[in-house]
């Protein structure tokens, strides 16, 4: 249940950012928030093979764990500065709260890099799948507007 609720999220999120970059002129926002929807895009790759629409294929895992670390590693710098824009998603206390912010794209890029190259079967994308999603969600509570 708990798997559904995270997978669903996830999707959810995925889908509003489409909407959200409308409008956006601030060209380092509209930098953070491509680097997002590009998290997200990883996700719209292993959320599939999880709930059975795609077949697994462990390169496609792979290659989506790299780029989901590569994104969360740019994303710290990406915030790094304060920049803002009326259409943004980013909330005020990222950067009253950098500290904890960082921290949590760090450990997602560390997640993501452990999972590369070690999912072998749809078991353990599953419980990969579970730990990022919550990672991710646990981050949106806190840092980002709710669309």
């Amino acid at each position: 249940m708990r798997l559904r609720l995270l997978v669903s999220l996830a999707a959810l999120g995925v889908s509003s950012a489409v909407f959200a970059h409308t409008g956006v002129q601030n060209p380092a926002v509209l930098a953070r928030m491509d680097g997002m929807k590009s998290m997200g895009g990883q996700m719209e790759v292993l959320v599939p093979m999880v709930r059975g629409a795609t077949a697994f294929d462990a390169a496609q895992v792979t290659a989506a764990m790299a780029r989901l670390a590569e994104e969360a590693d740019a994303a710290v710098i990406l915030f790094r500065d304060r920049e803002v824009d009326p259409r943004m998603e980013a909330l005020e206390v990222i950067w009253t709260e950098y500290e904890d912010f960082e921290g949590r794209l760090t450990e997602l890029a560390r997640l993501a890099r452990g999972y590369e190259g070690a999912i072998a079967d749809l078991d353990a994308l599953r419980g990969a799948v579970r730990e990022i999603g919550a990672s991710c969600t646990g981050c949106h509570e806190i840092y980002r507007a709710e669309q």
